[in-house]
């Protein structure tokens, strides 16, 4: 990542080279993209299903996180979730190979 310096110079058998060419090439690897499913604000049920995908243009395999929990490394996931009385809060975190990250954070309110 970053940018990538190249100098090219052809010589030949007879010891004739070509002018020396140099290229820059800068190379910017983005962050990954998570897209999660409906997470609702509010409810009356003690379990959920949280779940999503992940996709990233420079990683196939991003890695998908939730409370610093691995869910997968295949840009899916689906996970059930007991709630406890109250606030619940979720950390959802996608990286891909280069160390870049996506975080989402939501909080769900679970009243019986």
């Amino acid at each position: 990542e970053g940018e990538n310096v190249f100098t090219f110079k052809a010589t030949n058998s007879l010891g004739k080279s070509s002018e020396v060419i140099t290229k820059t090439i800068v190379f910017n690897a983005g962050g990954p993209e998570l897209k999660l499913d409906y997470i609702p604000e509010s409810t009356k049920s003690e379990q959920i299903t949280l779940s999503g995908s992940a996709m990233d243009a420079n990683d196939s395999y991003p890695k998908i996180y939730l409370n610093d929990k691995l869910l997968s490394s295949y840009g899916s996931f689906n996970e059930k979730v007991t709630l406890k009385e109250g606030s619940n809060t979720f950390v959802f975190k996608v990286t891909n190979s280069f160390g870049k990250v996506t975080t989402i954070e939501k909080t769900v309110v679970y009243t019986p």
